[in-house]
């Protein structure tokens, strides 16, 4: 992570989905069972089109990105502020799009839009992020 004193912004953008194993293996770790997750039957039945992805899940590979490829090693969050537009379903593809300001040394904010094929923006965030470079 670049935070020095210069005022650019960096960008960064992935492509991501989730399978049914993520999902699966989500709930074991964090224990949210919820079937709009795991049953596919139900969730329809609940008027959606498929699966829900966990929205903990989606933040938890933000935060992986941030700490492995942007802005990288030594990154951590301090504060998140996520917004969920609408859900994200099994197996979509979507497009994380992060945009990197400094605002101090060491500090910086982090906005993230998420987007898939059809409803455009499904998930919003602002983050402030520390690096532990000096």
């Amino acid at each position: 992570m670049n935070l020095d004193n210069s005022l650019q912004k960096e960008f960064y953008e992935e492509f991501v989905s989730f399978s049914s194993e993520d999902i699966e293996q989500f709930a074991k770790v964090s224990g949210d069972y919820n079937p709009l997750h795991l049953d596919e039957e139900f969730a329809i039945a609940q008027g959606f089109s498929n699966r829900i992805v966990h929205g903990a899940l989606v933040i938890s590979r933000v935060s992986g990105i941030i700490a492995s490829k942007f802005p990288g090693a030594g990154t951590i969050i301090g504060t998140i502020e996520w917004k969920f537009v609408s859900p994200v379903f099994i197996n979509q593809e979507l497009k994380l799009m992060f945009t990197l300001s400094k605002t101090q040394t060491r500090k910086g904010l982090l906005e993230l839009s998420v987007f898939n094929d059809t409803e455009g923006v499904v998930q919003e965030a602002r983050l402030i992020i520390f690096s532990g470079k000096s």
